[in-house]
């Protein structure tokens, strides 16, 4: 079927409109026009056209002919090389835009071309943009040295030469943008290129005036560690990590603190000792408490891979000071507090007790709040000293904290840590110890403690004997049930029943038959609960018939509701 129109002529109509948006719809089409016209009026007609219209184009037209360029390629048969002065054009626009995409489509036709047409056409091209006067064309070529250096053949050197250019440009855009791009090239440029030819620039980058270009340095660091050897690291590595710690900008000091635990994880045990424990003590007296805060957060994953005697020697003695210090930020002690916990994990269990949990104890003496949910969070943790270790230091720490009746946060805390501890350490401490101080949240005034504590005490459940349940705990829900007078303790006792193995059939009993309909609404809800958990309720069928007759229309809904389901 023949076109009684040219499909490039309209094109062309289409890229003269004085509308926007048509021009870009037009571009958009451009695949479906090559795709009729053929491959050889595309190079002939259609590319020479684009070349000619570019400068009169809008930024919008030129964002979109940019992203259509990248695949163009499929439509020119052997010859992809002819797109490269349309691409070279839009990697030179102002718009910033235009250009990243512009150096998105070079990037995606690199990877179509053979080595042949890359070193002969692809690399003249990079090269072009990096001698280009204009600055936007020196920061597109930046990005395109990695794409073309692995396949460039005997080019590499100049390609090379070109990028150590950039990255002593007088324009600070470039050097950023050409610094970038190191960290790249230092997996695929050759080891002695590496020694010889990157290393120094990157020293002079660390020198640079601006502290965005020197943050950048650090990032090279971990690569550089993983292909240097032992000799290379200490002759130009540890001098690199010395400037870092000593720089004037306390941004670039802080990205070195960042930066540290992703260094210690491609470094070997006596890197990690002999050097990087020695910036990270730098850092952790350093002034600025953005600064202590960065490393203090790396310090908490790196405790595992310190040996414990320098923890205790070099580690241990800052943190300590830390807490003491009344004066110091809180948010300094809160990421120590992670680094105690840690610590206690790696440290002999007489250091722990000796000078660990002194700290712990002293920070709930104290009156700071987030530092005792902190450790709170983590009390577990200590539960590893064994049972004696908890009736004897963590229990009372357990009770002090549930009678501070101005932090309700605590008091979900010391349940959720009771469970936890319970959980590592079995049953027997829980039934002896911990379980009086656990079920004070049945009375607590606040709604929040009581949802927590029949939440919690489901996981209880799947630990502790079912004897425990059926001869301590419910004799003391129905000493409790009787004695309140709050409907919502009561809620809160046939929401627990709900929660733990047992049939518990005359407190339903009672409770059905309460005035208040709240208590009514909790027992469906508890029997609606163990039919979705697949439990047996035919002995709970009388009191359910009773209460479809209830005058509250929403106990007899639901008593409907579970007889429909059963």
């Amino acid at each position: 079927m023949s076109l009684d129109f040219d499909p490039l002529d309209f094109f062309k109509q289409e890229l003269s409109s004085d509308e926007i948006f048509i021009k870009v719809n037009a571009i958009h089409r451009i695949k479906v026009i090559s795709t009729v016209i053929g491959s050889s009026r595309v190079e002939q007609e259609l590319i020479p056209y684009l070349s000619s219209i570019i400068p009169k184009l809008e930024d919008e037209s030129l964002f979109a002919l940019s992203q259509e360029l990248g695949i163009l390629h499929l439509y020119v048969n052997d010859s992809p090389g002819t797109l490269l002065p349309l691409l070279e054009a839009l990697a030179s626009a102002e718009e910033s835009l235009v250009r990243e995409q512009a150096v998105f489509s070079l990037i995606e036709l690199a990877s179509y071309l053979s080595d042949y047409q890359l070193i002969h056409t692809f690399v003249g091209t990079v090269i072009k943009l990096s001698s280009s006067e204009a600055f936007t064309a020196k920061i597109s070529a930046c990005k395109l040295f990695t794409a073309a250096y692995p396949r460039a053949g005997g080019y590499r050197e100049k390609l090379r030469g070109k990028l150590i250019e950039l990255c002593q440009d007088d324009n600070y855009m470039i050097r950023k943008s050409a610094a970038e791009q190191i960290e790249e090239m230092i997996s695929i440029v050759e080891k002695q290129s590496l020694v010889n030819e990157i290393f120094p620039i990157i020293k002079i980058l660390n020198q640079d005036e601006h502290e965005e270009i020197r943050i950048i340095c650090i990032k090279f660091i971990r690569k550089l560690c993983e292909i240097l050897n032992k000799e290379e690291i200490k002759a130009l590595i540890v001098p690199l990590l010395t400037s870092f710690q000593e720089d004037s900008s306390w941004k670039v000091r802080l990205a070195f603190a960042d930066e540290i635990f992703v260094i210690s994880e491609v470094s070997d045990m006596e890197f990690i000792e002999n050097v990087l424990l020695q910036n990270v003590v730098f850092l952790m007296h350093d002034t600025e408490n953005e600064v202590k805060i960065g490393m203090l957060r790396g310090m908490v994953n790196m405790v595992k891979k310190i040996p414990p005697e320098k923890m205790v020697s070099l580690m241990f003695p800052i943190i300590s000071s830390f807490f003491q210090d009344e004066g110091l930020q809180l948010k300094i002690k809160m990421v120590c507090a992670d680094i105690i916990v840690e610590m206690w994990k790696v440290t002999d269990k007489e250091f722990c007790l000796k000078s660990i949990f002194p700290i712990v104890e002293g920070v709930f003496t104290d009156n700071s709040k987030d530092l005792k949910l902190k450790f709170m969070e983590n009390l577990h943790v200590f539960s590893s000293a064994g049972g004696d270790f908890v009736v004897g230091k963590l229990r009372p720490i357990l009770e002090e904290c549930w009678k501070d009746t101005k932090n309700w946060r605590l008091r979900r805390k010391v349940l959720k840590s009771i469970v936890k501890i319970t959980l590592i350490l079995g049953s027997d401490i829980f039934t002896s110890s911990l379980s009086s101080v656990f079920l004070r949240f049945i009375t607590d005034p606040v709604c929040s403690i009581r949802n927590t504590g029949f939440k919690e005490i489901k996981k209880l459940s799947k630990c502790i004997d079912l004897e425990w349940f059926s001869t301590i705990l419910y004799p003391k829900l129905q000493e409790l049930y009787s004695e309140t007078t709050w409907y919502l303790h009561r809620v809160c006792i046939i929401h627990i029943l709900g929660n733990i193995p047992g049939d518990y059939l005359s407190i339903f009993n009672t409770a059905c038959k309460e005035p208040v309909s709240n208590i009514k609404i909790a027992v469906c809800k508890v029997i609606q609960q163990m039919i979705d958990e697949k439990k047996d309720i035919s002995a709970y069928n009388s009191f359910i018939y009773e209460l479809r007759k209830d005058k509250d229309r929403d106990v007899a809904y639901l008593a409907n509701s579970i007889l429909l389901d059963s």
